[in-house]
């Protein structure tokens, strides 16, 4: 008879956990297709299908597989938190049901991430990016502000950001944007162009009504906690132009 592993037995168990989140997280927001052993990895193919008495993890992925193990897991995470914003009645005032079925759901993901190796903090940066990009701002801010380091997440918000900006551009008349341009500077005018082509937005989000106050009170709202030397400039130049922009 095979001789058990104790540490064997504990991460089968863990990988069975994990494998019942994930599918209850799919079959609840309609993800398929997926194949849960490119989430959890190819070495654990073999736990679903073993007597846990007789079951040994195998060798970790190496390390260019586990790159890709790791992109795969937060595309799904990713991919999960969308659909939880998405199919909760975002367009409507955030009720205690909303509120409280939103929050299990994200939790349950933020509990996946942390499982998988991912990382808590990862996974809440991702939903506050997410809430924004929905235009759930009051809820966005709220937990934005409850974030351990939020440096983690100001420079997604601040694309997010150009991504709006150059959104709101494309709306206006060409006379009217060529003006605006012309109060931008060249470093600024580029990276905003950078932004319209990098920053993700679901496709299926709930269009948002786009305004100008609504950038400035992003803006204002990470601005006091980016890195200068890496945000700083971006920040006080993009603050001052939509400020501007606020008041033709």
């Amino acid at each position: 008879m095979i001789q058990s592993s104790p540490r064997g037995n504990i991460e089968c168990v863990q990988l069975h956990y994990m494998g019942l989140l994930i599918m209850d997280i799919a079959l609840s927001f309609d993800l398929f297709p997926i194949r849960i052993y490119n989430i959890l990895g190819s070495q654990t193919k073999d736990s679903f299908g073993k007597e846990l008495l007789h079951f040994d993890i195998g060798p970790l992925e190496k390390e260019g597989k586990r790159n890709i193990l790791e992109r795969t897991q937060k595309q799904f995470i990713t991919k999960a938190v969308t659909e939880i914003i998405s199919q909760a009645n975002v367009r409507e005032p955030i009720t205690t049901g909303y509120s409280q079925s939103l929050s299990t759901w994200i939790r349950c993901c933020v509990h996946l991430s942390s499982l998988l190796g991912v990382g808590e903090g990862w996974c809440w940066c991702k939903y506050v990016y997410l809430l924004y990009a929905a235009g759930i701002y009051d809820r966005g801010e709220q937990e934005f502000m409850s974030l351990g380091d939020k440096s983690l997440v100001v420079g997604e918000l601040l694309s997010l950001c150009g991504w709006k900006i150059i959104k709101l551009m494309s709306e206006m008349e060409a006379s009217q944007t060529a003006n605006l341009m012309a109060h931008l500077s060249p470093n600024i005018l580029q990276w905003l162009r950078k932004q319209a082509r990098i920053t993700e937005i679901p496709q299926h989000f709930p269009v948002e009504q786009y305004t100008w106050q609504k950038v400035l009170t992003l803006l204002h709202t990470i601005s006091s906690h980016c890195t200068p030397d890496l945000h700083g400039e971006i920040i006080s130049q993009l603050t001052n132009f939509v400020q501007y922009c606020t008041s033709t």
